[in-house]
């Protein structure tokens, strides 16, 4: 419709621009286009959270392992398994739950009108009642209600950042564009979603609800899947790797404890208590907490988490796509140039001709209004002294503005803003080549450049420059660098002019070539989708509509919750309350030390898990009796695994966490290395004791004993060490209570298995001598000095 003119257009849509639509014709339209609303979104039901937190394969491992310990006769142990699965689906729908009615309350609520012209009469309506066809009336601080085909303007400017990432007003105008003009360039319509700033227009409406530009967007949000984050794909694809590690070494054990002689049903029921052990039943739980304690810590730094995995992604973050347009920038224009020989006259000129308030108006008016208010003026007094008798309204043909004034001493003056380039060709005394260099040198730094001139005779005098820009964010700059020294890139997008955009890009330490300028929603979907095929794991931030697709298809969403429209923040997984790009930065540095935290409790469970496998596997193929019975081992996994690795969740911030590489893989080849052989040393512990115990007492429960004793102690030891895969288990020890605490309940717990007679009878436990102490003391103590002597050669080695 852009393209044709507002007779072929009235003709097209079969209506009378000076009457409007009768209200037979608005229902038959109603009932053909539909009513003029967008499909909106109501967040997730509580039943889809619910389920949601059981949509994985370990949750699902884990169910599987507590109907065969039910299937065992061990019903402790299924019932344990089912009630860290429960506590685990509470706390994660809680959270999530709590961040969805947050939510909720951030999304605005008011109800846009529209004003209509029907049956020739101007009506106020609720906008969700236009339809095609209709002929609407937009004033200055209107919101437009839908894409429209302007009919007739006066001095009209809409602002698009919302839509277009566009950081100034765009002049509109009846003239019809060309048919392929992109949406930046439609001068000719109006569009749902933009505002108008100033003048006003009669239009008529060409697309309602579903068929805007507004409503295709949404359509690109809804088409945009919204992908597992990377740690649920980690986990995901861990759970599948258990299934076969479980299958392998259930077989195995079996097929060799029957060739060792062993009973059939005793190592049937061996080889599935092994397969149940290397289920790390704490993992979802603990996850699950990590994840909802660093939601609570971002709720109280001003950022509101929709999904729990989002706050981890943040840590694997390789790239940060971020709008300009009120994310980097304030999205207000302020002077930054004054350029003029008596600066008092330029500002009275730049006063005078502008409608605008400090707080209402066309930004670049308002800008000139600040500035002149800084500067001493008093505005209001100026034009009370000086009122305006007559104007020439500013238009995207003449580029410029004219008013005339009376002035205290009973003169007439005019006074012209507009382009540099026609200000100064007006004018007569000026060395134009030298004032159009100038405009072109400020232009060059990304300053929007207006001219102004003053006439109290016959010819123009020419009184200077003055420039302005879209200010950064406080914080802004700050938080890029923190980015980037993280080994974070950051890339900017907007819908901007390129040399505006390289020019904050500059302003803001962000490499010229990561300013991509001119960018549409199609664009920026394909941007992410071309860096997350190259393996980046991408964040985008925004507020606009046209950030909605991109913040779908995202690895993580952000959204501002203050200048953030609707729609940007249904579409994204993190919305700051205080749109400030440095909670983001926060949000990396939390959701890398949840990251760290989640691989220091994996390489505690798989060695754990690991070396109670090699132990039993090891005894059985060296001919050695059978050293853990089934519900110890089932006792070994439950007790050392689960509080230890709640006291690694806790752990706070390294030192190093906002210097090292992001790391978005979760079993790296060199951490399965790290896993296998300190598993392996763990099993070569236990096993010692247990060969020194079969000497010394043979066979039977004392040796067993003293095996149990000793893997659960060499496992105590080893939590230390998994603190940190370089760093000394001692350093900033003192930082985390909650690991002693968990230390603490471990070893309690053995007390109570060794002191309470029906406990340790359960569990097959013996008296035990001296001498065994001495053995599970040297046995606890080992893995620390071994694990620390290998740190300490990594470090000297660098």
């Amino acid at each position: 419709m852009h393209a044709l003119s507002p007779q072929d257009v009235a003709r097209e849509l079969n209506v009378d621009p000076a009457r409007g639509l009768s209200s037979r014709e608005v229902e038959e339209r109603r009932a053909k286009f539909g009513a003029n609303v967008l499909v909106k979104d109501a967040g997730r039901p509580a039943w889809k959270i619910l389920l949601h937190q059981f949509a994985s394969l370990i949750v699902v491992l884990l169910v599987i392992a507590s109907v065969v310990a039910f299937a065992t006769r061990d019903a402790a142990e299924g019932l344990a398994i089912l009630a860290v699965l429960v506590l685990n689906a509470l706390i994660g729908f809680v959270v999530e739950w709590a961040s969805e009615r947050a939510l909720r309350k951030l999304r605005l609520q008011s109800r846009t009108t529209a004003h209509v012209m029907r049956d020739g009469t101007e009506s106020t309506i609720d906008a969700e009642e236009l339809v095609v066809g209709d002929v609407i009336v937009l004033e200055a601080g209107a919101h437009v209600p839908a894409d429209a085909r302007i009919l007739d303007a006066s001095s009209l400017q809409a602002e698009e950042s919302a839509l277009t990432g566009e950081s100034v007003p765009v002049a509109k105008s009846v003239d019809s564009v060309a048919d392929d003009a992109p949406i930046h360039d439609r001068t000719s319509m109006v569009y749902l979603g933009t505002s108008i700033t100033a003048g006003h227009a009669r239009a008529i409406v060409t697309a309602a609800g579903e068929g805007t530009e507004l409503g295709n967007i949404g359509r690109l949000v809804r088409e945009s899947e919204n992908e597992p984050t990377p740690l649920e794909r980690q986990l995901d694809a861990l759970g599948r790797r258990l299934v076969q590690l479980v299958l392998v070494i259930a077989a195995i054990v079996i097929v060799t404890g029957i060739l060792q002689g062993e009973e059939i049903w005793e190592m049937v029921e061996v080889g599935i208590s092994l397969a149940v052990a290397a289920v790390p039943e704490g993992l979802p739980a603990v996850t699950t907490l990590i994840l909802a304690i660093g939601v609570l810590r971002m709720a109280r730094r001003n950022a509101i988490v929709r999904r729990l995995p989002a706050v981890e992604t943040l840590g694997s973050t390789t790239v940060i796509c971020t709008d300009k347009t009120g994310t980097l920038t304030m999205n207000r224009l302020t002077v930054r140039v004054i350029d003029a020989v008596d600066r008092d006259r330029l500002l009275r000129a730049a006063v005078l001709c502008n409608d605008a308030t400090e707080s209402t108006g066309d930004p670049t008016e308002v800008a000139l209004v600040v500035a002149a208010r800084n500067e001493g003026i008093d505005v209001e007094k100026l034009r009370r002294e000086s009122p305006r008798v007559a104007e020439e309204p500013f238009s995207s043909e003449s580029k410029r503005m004219i008013t005339t004034h009376e002035t205290p001493e009973g003169k007439r003056i005019e006074l012209l803003k507009g382009a540099p380039g026609v200000v100064i060709d007006l004018c007569e005394g000026v060395d134009r080549d030298a004032m159009k260099e100038r405009n072109r040198e400020l232009a060059s730094r990304a300053l929007r450049v207006l001219a102004f001139a003053e006439k109290a005779g016959e010819t123009w005098t020419f009184l200077g420059l003055i420039g302005m820009d879209d200010p950064p964010r406080p914080g802004a700059k700050e938080a890029i660098e923190e980015a980037q020294r993280a080994g974070v890139r950051v890339v900017m997008l907007t819908g901007d002019q390129l040399a505006t955009a390289r020019a904050i890009a500059k302003e803001l330490g962000i490499a010229e070539d990561d300013a991509h300028a001119r960018v549409s929603p199609e664009d920026k979907l394909k941007l992410v989708e071309h860096l997350r095929k190259a393996g980046e794991v991408v964040a985008v931030t925004g507020d606009g509509v046209n950030d909605a697709p991109a913040l779908t298809r995202a690895d993580i969403g952000i959204a501002m919750g203050k200048s953030g429209t609707d729609v940007a923040k249904q579409s994204a997984d993190l919305v700051l309350t205080d749109d400030n790009l440095s909670t983001v930065v926060d949000a990396i540095e939390q959701g890398r030390t949840i990251y760290a935290n989640i691989r220091k409790f994996v390489h505690l469970m798989f060695s754990h898990n690991l070396g109670e496998i090699l132990v039993v596997f090891v005894a059985i193929a060296a001919g050695m009796p059978l050293p853990l019975l089934p519900l110890q081992i089932l006792w070994i996994n439950l007790v050392t695994d689960v509080f230890p690795a709640f006291g690694l969740a806790m752990e706070p911030a390294s030192r190093e966490t906002m210097r090292q590489p992001s790391r978005s893989m979760l079993l790296r080849r060199d951490f399965l290395i790290l896993i296998a052989w300190q598993g392996a040393m763990l099993a070569a512990l236990t096993l010692g004791a247990y060969a020194w115990a079969l000497d010394r007492y043979g066979a039977g429960s004392h040796a067993r004993t003293v095996a149990l004793f000793t893997l659960i102690s060499v496992q105590i030891g080893h939590t230390l060490n998994c603190r940190s895969r370089t760093a000394s288990a001692f350093r900033d020890l003192h930082r985390n209570l909650y690991l002693w605490a968990a230390l603490v309940v471990v070893f309690g717990l053995q007390l109570l298995a060794y002191h309470v007679a029906p406990l340790s009878r359960l569990l097959g436990v013996s008296r035990l001598a001296p001498a065994d102490h001495i053995v599970l003391a040297i046995c606890a103590v080992a893995p620390i000095v071994i694990v620390e002597t290998q740190k300490f050669l990594v470090r000297w080695r660098r």
